[in-house]
């Protein structure tokens, strides 16, 4: 798609190919409009300011010139994306920054100028994400005014891990955390007890409870069959003994 004027969309939704785009004037998103596509090597670029209404998401790779401000929602990437905006960034009350997270990668913004911060965040951790690594969501050259007063929140419901916002003067992170629920407060049969139980005393940073702090309820149990599926006594010793050491 390439626009030489302004891009006014009332309630459509429009899809960029993998080559992306390009807006010559501004982007004003209005009414439940919505937007997706581009890859990270091939920007939607467009040449003034980009405005989400609260019913609209802009979706995709962009390279805005102008500023980006944000009543609505902001979804970088498929699956993990990039948004650079030259000017300003301004996210308002109400307006939701959803995020994606791989282990060694994330959805970030990155502002020439300033960002102000309000609103919240969205994120889902994707299969690799890893606990105690901030993510940078928000980099801004000209510095960061304010927070995201509503916090952070996930996509979808993750019972055994949190996340918390930090801020140094031009990034705004996303750092995820072993929380305080027992995997055992979820098992459902005697065999996933054995096995939620000895995981429970595992301290973290370890690939086994990192992968199942970041799963559903449903999928921690799955694990837990997994493990103890037949689970030879040999192997349920060394997994107590590897708790016993770290700890």
């Amino acid at each position: 798609i390439d626009i030489t004027g302004d891009l006014f969309a009332n309630g459509s939704g429009f899809s960029f190919s993998d080559p992306g785009g390009s807006i010559g004037g501004n982007v004003i998103l209005g009414g439940g409009a919505t937007t997706t596509g581009a890859a990270i090597g091939s920007l939607i670029t467009v040449g003034g300011n980009v405005d989400i209404d609260r019913e609209s998401v802009l979706g995709g790779n962009w390279a805005i010139s102008g500023n980006l401000t944000n009543s609505g929602r902001i979804a970088p990437g498929n699956p993990i994306g990039r948004i650079s905006v030259d000017g300003d960034l301004t996210l308002l009350p109400g307006s939701i920054l959803d995020m994606e997270i791989d282990s060694d990668d994330a959805d970030v913004i990155e502002v020439g100028n300033m960002a102000v911060l309000d609103g919240s965040v969205q994120v889902t951790p994707l299969a690799r994400a890893l606990i105690d690594t901030p993510y940078p969501v928000v980099n801004a050259a000209g510095g960061i005014s304010g927070t995201f007063s509503q916090g952070v929140t996930f996509a979808e419901s993750l019972p055994f891990v949190e996340a918390t916002l930090s801020y140094e003067p031009t990034t705004a992170f996303v750092t995820f955390g072993r929380n305080d629920v027992p995997f055992a407060s979820v098992a459902g049969t005697s065999n996933q007890h054995r096995v939620a139980e000895a995981l429970d005393e595992i301290a973290s940073p370890d690939p086994l409870v990192s992968a199942i702090t970041f799963t559903s309820e449903r999928g921690a149990r799955q694990a837990f069959d997994h493990l103890s599926g037949g689970i030879h006594a040999s192997t349920m010793a060394a997994l107590v003994e590897g708790s016993d050491h770290l700890r």
